[in-house]
Formats: C-alpha cells, structure tokens, sequence
C-alpha cells in the first residue's frame, strides 16, 4: 500500500470557550481569557499543513531544516504523519513529533504531547 509523509507545524496551549452562546448563537474559543467566566481547555491554537512527501526521510529532512520557514515565529510543534492511500480512516499511524530549539533554530524530535494522545488526523 502507498504512504506519504503529512507535515503539519501547530501551535498547542491553553485555550478560552465563553461558558454562554454568543449573539450569534455560537461558543467562540480565544486564545486568551478575555472575560472571567470563560472556561480554560487544551488544545491547537493554530496549524498549518506545508506538504506531502512520498519518502519519510526527505519529510525530515524538511522539518530538520526548516524548509519554507515553516517555524514562522508561530509553529513550536511539528508532525509528521504517515498516513496510507485511499480513504481517511481512524486507523493506527505512525507519527514523528518534533519541538522548535530556539538555541538550535531548528526543530528538535520530541514526544507527543500527552495532551493529543487519542488526537490522530492533525494535517489532513
């Protein structure tokens, strides 16, 4: 079965939900409390999918490297996915987690983030 490699850089923290609908009769999510009954929740702030790549090592060497200034002062986490041809489907991936070094000025492998343990489809 074919496979590409899924780059996705993401920013993850806290976020803000109003506990009430607004006029709109939406919940909004923010990034920062803005009002005091706002209830705090993890998850991704902002993602961005840069690419498709038919081989994991030039996948890597894409996030290693920075390529297309994927980090853009907003992106501390990048992934890639292996994720199988044909339809999405919930099924067990293989993932490669990695953390911006400011020190380094480049991205560092990491551990998944414990907070996005049952999370699978980031880039798709």
């Amino acid at each position: 079965m074919k496979k590409v490699y899924v780059v996705t850089t993401m920013d993850i923290g806290p976020r803000y939900i109003n506990a009430k609908r607004s006029r709109d009769g939406l919940y909004h999510s923010f990034n920062v409390r803005i009002y005091p009954s706002q209830k705090e929740y993890f998850g991704i702030r902002d993602q961005r999918t840069w690419g498709w790549f038919s081989k994991l090592e030039v996948a890597q060497k894409a996030v290693a490297e920075n390529w297309a200034e994927m980090y853009e002062g907003s992106y501390p986490i990048a992934l890639i996915e292996e994720v199988a041809e044909g339809l999405l489907m919930a099924e067990e991936r293989r993932e490669w987690w990695f953390k911006w070094s400011p020190k380094y000025r480049s991205y560092k492998p990491c551990k998944k983030p414990k907070q996005l343990g049952s999370v699978i489809g980031f880039g798709l």
